[in-house]
């Protein structure tokens, strides 16, 4: 391989590795960025595609929708406070749909913590279910705590 060769492939090696390297800065800051929207105002609708994607957790996607109307939320985790993803409906108080879905998939009630009921599965990364209802509002809420 002759120097001029070798000279033209280090410079689209060194290319290719920038634009890498710019390539992760971007996504990194874009999924900063959809964080701290998911964690704004009244939060998110399965309808925004790319917070929905990329920040809520998977087993509160497959959650069952117990009404029309919800929302999602996201917090990130601060110091010593746990990454939460939630699910919000609006306009009922009835839990017992929320309540198989979890059994189905391993979590036991462990009692009231704060308002909420407190649900975790024995697995092998720490992650807590919290369900609540807001009766004045008329809200029941689904929240996964992970640390």
């Amino acid at each position: 391989m002759s120097k001029r060769s070798r000279s033209t492939m280090r410079k689209i090696i060194f290319r290719g590795a920038s634009l890498l390297i710019l390539l992760l800065i971007i996504f990194e800051l874009s999924t900063c960025a959809l964080q701290s929207k998911a964690g704004e105002g009244e939060g998110y609708t399965q309808a925004d595609f790319f917070l929905y994607h990329m920040v809520t957790d998977s087993e509160i996607k497959q959650t069952p929708r117990i009404t029309q109307s919800y929302y999602f939320t996201f917090s990130t985790r601060d110091g010593s406070a746990p990454m939460q993803s939630s699910i919000i409906f609006r306009g009922t108080q009835e839990t017992s749909t929320l309540k198989t879905f979890l059994v189905e998939h391993g979590y036991h009630y462990m009692g009231n913590d704060s308002g909420s009921e407190r649900w975790i599965k024995n697995a092998s990364f720490p992650s807590t279910f919290y369900l609540w209802v807001n009766s004045d509002h008329q809200q029941v809420g689904l929240s996964k705590a992970t640390w």
